[in-house]
């Protein structure tokens, strides 16, 4: 463990999957494992996709360092370990990488330009240098808790879910491609006989030549290719012809399944039967981790299409999926960074903070409040962490301008904390460039000081948001390295799976269910001190669909 503890790396996620063979020793490894492109996100995310070379100029003024550049002494490195070469110490770097020159010249011949191992070898020395620089830079930054309690440790528990996957049912998937496209194909079938005519959907322009031509109906934006006819466009004219119903539905079918259905089952590995996804923790500004090859993390929620979806992914035999899910931590977040008084009594109280705006909001007791009523409120309370406009409210809302603005101000009214809060944050940005998270988490937001009016707007909402969502990742983040050793301490066998935004998905053996459950919910709940309780809500079952339910 000492030995490893000095070991670095450019790409840790990956040398750990190449050297471990089970997902619990690439957990337990990542806590001696210091990977310097996630050093690099955390001290300045516009530089950290840069080469090693550009990285360790950057941070220590020098770049690589091969043989001819060494001054007398070379780099002393005696380091054990460098992007994965197990090397003896004290010996030099370089001096391996020479010898190995010369033992390939005997038989190729002699070559005047370093051949890969002298560049592995030089980036290697550049690695541990650049590593040595950042965590004198993390400290200075005040983000070593950041670093070594969550985004380094986080590299293992990322190998071992990537390595896991998540099982997927391919005669699901095949059995709703057939649904769907039955369905679509009826829809298609209505548009043109409400078209009057045969033409294909799929086309933009010949659909436009429909829309806008023979039908009459009032034209939006023009672009290079003809008039536009994307979602926006036609859900402005919902109200002006039953066509427009039935092209946005086969749209949005045809969509999910090309992406979804086929896209999966592209994507399953026959070896395995599972897919195997891979997790950035690099790629938002705000920290949040991000889903590819497949995503996994845009699957439709609130769409039926998306639940069905859910229901082929699924748990091994003898096994069950935990799914777990954070009640409404960007509003309790929201509460505990503004310390509005209203939000944190309602939280502590274990009241319905959406059933509380409302009746501040309208006026109303609790009893007189309508289904409609908490839905606007809802919308009012997650907008607001957004920083969204009047005319954005108004436009999910469906209602004028001057409405969504006295439902705004009511809110602000109501919890003016959350109005100062805002303004503090937005002031302090104006002032530095940059905002953070409760953890320390900085992102620089150029666009405040733009002269473009939009411009400048998307900077404040990216200010007033990025503080909130941000410390939401973060948590999330934690919480999955708390769960994940809180598994391997407990010698169960359940493993994480999955994460989506604020839901973790655990595959455990049935008879584990209760106390992985019971260390997910620890985990997740006691991640951090705050002014409001946080709150998760968990069930199990055979498919994701059944552990949503």
């Amino acid at each position: 463990r000492e030995h490893r503890a000095r070991v670095a790396a450019a790409d840790g996620k990956g040398l750990l999957k190449q050297l471990e063979s089970s997902p619990g020793g690439m957990i337990e490894a990542s806590e001696t494992l210091f990977d310097v492109r996630i050093a690099a996100f955390l001290l300045d995310q516009e530089t950290s996709r840069r080469s090693i070379d550009d990285l360790c100029r950057i941070q220590t003024g020098e770049g690589l360092r091969r043989p001819a550049d060494r001054t007398e002494g070379g780099t002393g490195t005696s380091a054990p370990m460098a992007a994965g070469l197990q090397l003896s110490a004290p010996q030099d770097l370089f001096q391996m990488a020479e010898a190995l020159e010369r033992a390939d010249a005997d038989v190729v011949g002699n070559r005047s330009e370093p051949d890969s191992r002298t560049l592995a070898a030089a980036e290697a020395d550049a690695i541990l240098r650049l590593a040595a620089a950042q965590r004198i830079a993390i400290g200075e930054r005040g983000l070593v808790r950041l670093s070594e309690e969550i985004e380094q440790p986080l590299v293992g528990v990322l190998a071992a879910m990537e390595t896991v996957g998540f099982r997927v049912d391919p005669e699901r998937l095949r059995s709703l491609s057939g649904q769907w496209s039955a369905r679509a194909d009826v829809l298609r079938r209505t548009v043109l006989d409400l078209a009057g005519t045969d033409f294909n959907l799929n086309s933009t322009r010949q659909l436009a030549d429909i829309l806008f031509k023979r039908l009459g109906l009032p034209p939006g934006r023009k672009t290079s290719n003809g008039f536009s006819t994307d979602s926006d466009v036609l859900e402005g004219l919902l109200e002006r012809h039953p066509i427009i119903r039935p092209i946005l539905d086969y749209r949005q079918l045809t969509k999910l399944g090309s992406t979804f259905l086929d896209g999966l089952m592209r994507a399953i590995r026959p070896d395995d039967g599972r897919v195997h996804t891979t997790f950035n923790q690099t790629g938002a500004a705000t920290g949040r981790l991000s889903s590819s090859d497949p995503n996994l993390q845009n699957i439709p929620v609130r769409m039926e299409e998306g639940r069905e979806i859910r229901k082929a992914f699924v748990a091994d035999p003898g096994w069950r999926l935990i799914d777990a899910d954070y009640s409404q931590i960007e509003l309790r977040l929201l509460a505990h960074l503004s310390r509005e008084p209203a939000m944190i009594d309602a939280f502590r109280n274990g009241e319905d903070i959406h059933l509380a705006t409302a009746c501040r909001v309208f006026g109303l007791p609790p009893e007189a409040v309508t289904p409609s009523q908490r839905g606007i409120a809802k919308t009012v309370n997650f907008s607001i962490v957004y920083g969204i406009s009047d005319f954005g409210l108004s436009r999910d809302l469906g209602i004028p301008v001057r409405e969504a603005r006295h439902y705004i101000d009511g809110y602000h009214a109501l919890y003016p904390g959350v109005r100062r809060y805002f303004a503090q944050v937005l002031e302090q940005a104006a002032e530095t460039g940059w905002v953070e998270t409760l953890l320390g988490r900085r992102r620089r937001i150029p666009e405040l000081s733009a002269e473009n009016r939009s411009v400048r707007s998307f900077g404040e909402r990216a200010a007033m948001n990025t503080p909130v969502q941000g410390t939401a990742a973060d948590l999330m983040k934690l919480a999955m390295v708390r769960a994940s050793r809180g598994f391997l301490e407990a010698g169960l066998r359940a493993r994480l799976v999955l994460q989506v935004h604020d839901e973790l998905i655990v595959e455990a053996p049935v008879e584990e269910v209760p106390e992985a459950s019971r260390l997910l919910r620890q985990a997740m709940e006691q991640v951090e001190s705050l002014l409001v309780p946080l709150r998760v809500d968990i069930a199990s079952g055979s498919s994701w669909h059944d552990a949503k339910a």
